[in-house]
């Protein structure tokens, strides 16, 4: 008989669980991705899909990437699972289908870069920021995007989005 089990690190609702439980077993640990890695992955998924576009869009998958990345370290970092947020844990998927939502879009949907990083922004709010359960989080959470949209895009919120919700 074979047993077959995974687990991640204490806290959050989940116990310590003893060396001496531990010892029957084979551990295996896997790390994180690194910032560098995550970037170099989705720009390549992000370069294939907007080299169809028009190069003012095509020229941002970069600075998309670099965004995402960017918000999706903060929400790990910043937003951590407590008792009452237990739901509050992202990994690599999160990531993932932010890039997955700007893929579905079409030719004609994004005629320019400010509808690109329209986009974007829809697509982190509605992956991310729609977790989160508290005004405080949320306050919190559109600030970090506007900061990351002035820091990566070179755009201001309000020369972007001229009307909200954003879609």
């Amino acid at each position: 008989v074979s047993f077959i089990g995974a687990m991640g690190p204490p806290g959050a609702g989940r116990p310590h669980v003893t060396n001496r439980y531990q010892r029957h077993f084979n551990l295996v640990f896997v790390l994180n991705f690194e910032a560098e890695s995550m970037v170099r992955i989705f720009s390549s998924i992000m370069q294939w899909f907007l080299s169809k576009f028009p190069s003012q869009v095509s020229s941002l998958g970069q600075s998309v990437v670099k965004a995402t990345v960017d918000i999706f370290e903060s929400m790990t970092t910043n937003m951590l699972p407590t008792p009452a947020k237990s739901h509050y844990t992202f990994n690599l998927r999160d990531l993932s289908k932010v890039h997955q939502g700007i893929c579905l879009c079409t030719k004609n949907s994004l005629p320019t870069s400010d509808d690109l990083i329209k986009c974007w922004a829809h697509e982190c709010q509605r992956v991310f920021e729609d977790r989160l359960v508290n005004g405080e989080d949320h306050a919190w959470f559109n600030n970090k995007l506007k900061e990351v949209m002035e820091a990566r895009f070179k755009k201001q919120w309000k020369q972007v989005v001229k009307v909200e919700p954003l879609i």
